[in-house]
């Protein structure tokens, strides 16, 4: 992006710039694109596993309502001896002292055929099953977000790096050629101070870039899952600026209206809404009649048999009717409480719907104006590579002097500096708005 009009620089500056440039001893075996980036750290970063395993967790809990619908089933084996009492009188009768053994097998089962309590349970798992699924996809999008936010910093200080290197390699090559012109007479010892004075605020700038490059680097290796001090080596990534977007009649109003039907936060708040109704109906549910069909078998075994105790199996079905019509009134304050939780909910909603809104339209308005701030910065650093080369020109020539130089170099370093932040705050505003709209909209 940037030529480097300089010279080779002297042998102790190279060494001050490879160490920054290298940053650490551990080098990258793959060259990481942003989709790359992303894939590998849905793969190995710890912060995603976090994520995804709070979704299995919640997903597990969810199952738990569906158990109040599935039959129960229960079985049970019992085996005694019973020993009758004996006397002597009854020993010496020829009575007394028996042994009766016996054993029992039972099967039962109870099925739900209809309760309020069964209905509100089904409707709280569908509820707690969706809600885990769309936390998980709105804290997954937000992972993406900021794994987005890190590559775009990383970039964004490397091409800082780059351009300080170009501008010090710059500076030593005419720091040097102060010196020269000064050993000439050609310059006054002002102007050569003023050339060192301007190379050492280069190295100091490029010192810092380097301390900022290595810096986001360790925030994206530890966000993706990669050693901290590797050295990563990013694929080569350009901005694309959409122009026209200063155009585009974007509605906040009516992507706001498509949000809350694509965008996972909304919908996962949407299904903590329905799951504070489940509760308030199981709430009343814990009033009303439940209808269960009861099943049993039973066999039994009696060593010896006798005719009052015979072997055999025993069937029973019956329809059960369960009431708790009244229980001390708590029921009654329960209902009350859980009527005023689904309100509170129910107006939440309508809060997050405007906070949906009020994202969207501040997404568009930042976008907007990163947009613009390009634009100009574009503008801006075309003019001051100019006013560089004029300056530069100039002072070779002995036509200028090397304030005029240094001011030039210092309008160069700040309008590259602003352009390149510039995209980068454009590019990730413009990730904001399409995570803000729940759908790619640039």
């Amino acid at each position: 992006m940037y030529a480097c009009l300089g010279k080779k620089m002297q042998n102790k500056y190279k060494l001050i710039i490879g160490w920054l440039a290298l940053g650490s001893l551990v080098l990258s075996a793959e060259t990481f694109t942003l989709e790359n980036a992303i894939d590998y750290a849905l793969q190995h970063s710890p912060q995603y596993r976090v994520i995804y395993k709070d979704k299995e967790i919640s997903r597990a809990q969810s199952f738990a309502g569906y158990g109040e619908v599935l039959p129960q089933l229960n079985y049970s084996y019992t085996e005694s001896t019973r020993k009758s009492p004996s006397s002597p009188e009854m020993v010496a009768l020829g009575m007394g002292g028996d042994e009766t053994r016996t054993k029992i097998k039972e099967l039962s089962a109870q099925q739900l055929l209809f309760s309020v309590n069964g209905l509100a349970a089904l409707k709280a798992s569908l509820s707690s099953g969706r809600l885990a699924d769309y936390t998980y996809a709105d804290s997954k999008e937000q992972f993406v977000l900021s794994v987005k936010k890190a590559f775009f910093d990383l970039q964004m200080s490397r091409e800082l790096l780059r351009l300080n290197q170009e501008l010090a390699a710059q500076t030593e090559h005419y720091a040097r050629n102060a010196q020269l012109m000064f050993d000439n007479g050609t310059i006054a010892r002002s102007e050569l101070l003023n050339a060192r004075i301007q190379l050492y605020e280069a190295q100091k700038n490029l010192t810092n870039a380097g301390k900022a490059a290595a810096a986001a680097g360790y925030n994206l290796n530890t966000l993706i899952g990669l050693p901290l001090t590797q050295n990563t080596a990013l694929a080569a990534y350009n901005v694309t600026v959409d122009e026209t977007f200063l155009t585009k009649n974007l509605d906040a109003v009516e992507l706001a209206e498509q949000a809350y039907a694509l965008r996972p936060s909304f919908l996962a708040f949407h299904e903590a809404v329905e799951l504070n109704k489940a509760a308030y109906l199981n709430a009343w549910g814990s009033s009303l009649p439940a209808l269960y069909y009861v099943y049993s078998k039973q066999s039994s075994e009696y060593d010896p048999a006798s005719l009052m105790s015979p072997d055999g199996d025993t069937e029973t079905w019956a329809l059960s009717a369960k009431w708790n019509f009244f229980a001390g009134g708590a029921n009654w304050f329960q209902i009350h409480e859980k009527a005023n939780n689904r309100d509170k909910y129910a107006e939440q909603e309508k809060i997050q719907r405007n906070a949906v809104l009020i994202e969207i339209q501040s997404a568009l308005d930042e976008l907007r104006a990163q947009l613009q701030t390009v634009l100009g910065a574009r503008e801006q650093n075309q003019l001051a590579a100019e006013s560089l080369r004029i300056a530069q020109i100039n002072f070779e020539s002995g036509n200028g002097t090397s304030t005029q130089l240094n001011d030039a170099l210092i309008q160069r370093q700040s309008s590259a500096t602003n352009l390149i932040k510039a995209l980068y705050d454009y590019e990730y505003a413009a990730a904001r708005l399409n995570y803000a709209a729940g759908q790619k909209i640039i």
